[in-house]
């Protein structure tokens, strides 16, 4: 496999002999292990790793260690065997040659600049020796020093103070503005800025500037120590970018809006065939503030403007929530209720093991998958798609049309109620927050809640972000069958949706690609919003079928 992907002999990839670099066949990029959750286990099971290497077009990822001895312990562990938690045998062989620099190159994000040397080292130096000097309380982040000139940041809101405005810029931060200038491609001259000071080890987490806030384009001065800054797509390619000192990075457009940036937290980075020790490291990020705090830019699913828009109340859905949820699903209804037969065996269980005659409600039950599949159970299904309601009534199913944001039942009025996979496609933590309390609401004290939401951390599927759009490729034929079992308002929104999805044809057949919001949980996510939840008792998070679920009990 290697050696048919490097178009090179055995003997020349190959070393008989340890060494510090190790090709690890069937772990790559398209494989169903997640390159966190396999960088996470190297991590934890052997000190000596130092770097995990996977290429977009490869299926093996490379191992880098800080010793050909440590390599030689991880081979013996592990070669030919089968490790928690992993599905089928590692085998893994010595490389004669270091990975490639970066698993994807920085020139592969579109609207990254990298400039270098942009300062000399005496303004540099001057810098330095001002920041050092400032006066005025530094706050601490997460193991680094932060603050703020221009405007404030609030890192609890996540927005800008706008009341903090001061326009009294040093002169040796004003000197680096006019600087700007010359960049032809940096569309505005900033008027707030944010030192941040990294001592070894320290990082930022992965995270996209809050959109409303802030205009297009971000610049990052680095000084004093390199570092390697990550930026994650959405469908979870990562490029790893080298920041020299006194080089600047520049975000716009689709880096700045839509991948997201972090610096992990370790001591020392791989650049090259190096591994370079960090030292204190000093960044000063340059933005324009918005006039009007609105962004209208089209990566919706990132945009906190989007997420958080509604069109009335708290009751109502966000617009994403409307136009990449309701309305999509109404439109791949019958395609995606071909797809939904068989019931996920931990919920049919758990249906059929309450008490007979119990009153079950499935909130967003889609095409009635688990209204019929327990005899001891009486069950009433909701959903906001109309087209998938038609079909679980189609099948004798008692169902309502309406919204988990605002139920139309009495409190305490159900023994059971079921959330499989609904939570997730709500666009705000509010809201995702209400759908929970709503489900308590209707439940008799007593009474089993069950919630499943997918998971982050799937094996299947690599995501970059928590907000993401995935995917739904309907085959053409259809489009004709939807638009003839639709009328009226819901009917025009399926047409006009149709009419800008864009189309594909893959081995002969033709598909419309629609795209869905979901907000993928992270380990321990959705226990923390039932914690805001009153009057229940909340169970064990559990990963099953990609999804983390939990099950509570009203009190």
């Amino acid at each position: 496999m290697i050696a048919k992907d490097e178009q090179k002999p055995v003997s020349e990839l190959i070393s008989p002999t340890p060494t510090r670099y190790c090709y690890l066949p069937y772990f790559g990029a398209g494989s169903y292990v997640t390159f966190e959750r396999l960088e996470a286990f190297f991590v934890e099971q052997f000190p000596g790793f130092q770097k995990l290497t996977m290429e977009k077009s490869k299926s093996w990822a490379m191992l880098t260690f800080d010793s050909p001895e440590s390599a030689l312990v991880a081979h013996d562990r592990l070669h030919n065997k089968s490790p928690e938690p992993f599905l089928k045998p590692m085998m893994i062989y010595y490389s004669k040659h270091a990975p490639p620099e970066d698993r994807e190159s920085s020139t592969q994000v579109l609207g990254l600049h990298l400039i270098e040397d942009f300062i000399t080292p005496e303004e540099e130096t001057d810098l330095l020796n001002y920041i050092e000097a400032s006066e005025g309380e530094w706050e601490t982040l997460n193991k680094r020093l932060v603050k703020h000139w221009g405007y404030t940041f609030d890192y609890v809101k996540n927005t800008v103070d706008r009341d903090s405005k001061n326009d009294n810029f040093p002169p040796i931060f004003q000197q680096i503005r006019e600087k700007m200038k010359s960049l032809d491609f940096l569309p505005f001259q900033p008027d707030q800025i944010t030192v941040n000071v990294y001592e070894p080890g320290a990082g930022i987490p992965q995270h996209v500037e809050t959109h409303s806030a802030f205009e297009d384009g971000l610049v990052s001065l680095s000084l004093a120590s390199q570092v390697v800054m990550d930026l994650k797509h959405p469908d979870g390619t990562i490029a790893n970018v080298p920041l020299p000192p006194r080089s600047i990075l520049v975000l716009t457009g689709e880096s700045r809006f839509l991948w997201s940036h972090g610096i992990n937290a370790r001591k020392t980075d791989t650049i090259g065939n190096s591994i370079i020790e960090r030292k204190k490291r000093i960044s000063l990020t340059f933005r324009k503030v918005r006039d009007v705090e609105h962004c209208s830019c089209q990566y919706q699913a990132q945009c906190n403007s989007w997420l958080s828009e509604f069109k009335g109340s708290q009751q109502d859905n966000t617009k994403i929530e409307d136009h990449y949820v309701k309305e999509v699903y109404n439109s791949i209804a019958p395609h995606f209720s071909d797809t939904r037969h068989r019931p996920w065996p931990k919920i049919e269980a758990f249906l059929k093991s309450q008490p007979f005659g119990s009153l079950v409600c499935d909130v967003g039950c889609g095409n009635g998958k688990y209204l019929g599949v327990a005899d001891n159970v009486y069950t009433i299904g909701n959903d906001q798609s109309v087209q998938l309601l038609k079909i679980a009534h189609e099948r004798g199913h008692q169902v309502a049309v309406c919204n988990n944001l605002y139920l139309p039942f009495r409190s305490s009025s159900f023994d059971v109620v079921i959330s499989i996979a609904v939570v997730h496609h709500f666009s705000t933590k509010e809201h995702r927050v209400q759908a929970l309390t709503e489900l308590v609401r209707i439940l008799k004290p007593g009474g089993k809640l069950l919630v499943y939401v997918w998971a982050m951390e799937q094996e299947n599927k690599s995501f970059g972000q928590q907000d993401v759009l995935v995917p739904w490729n309907m085959e053409k034929k259809y489009v004709e069958q939807i638009l003839e079992q639709s009328e009226g308002e819901t009917k025009e929104k399926i047409q006009a949706l149709i009419s800008q999805t864009p189309e594909v044809t893959k081995q002969n057949k033709e598909y419309v690609v629609f795209q869905r919001y979901y907000h993928v949980f992270r380990k321990g996510e959705l226990t923390t919003l039932l914690k805001k939840v009153e009057g229940i008792e909340i169970g064990p998070e559990i990963f099953d079928h990609a999804n983390w679920t939990v099950e509570c009990t009203k009190l």
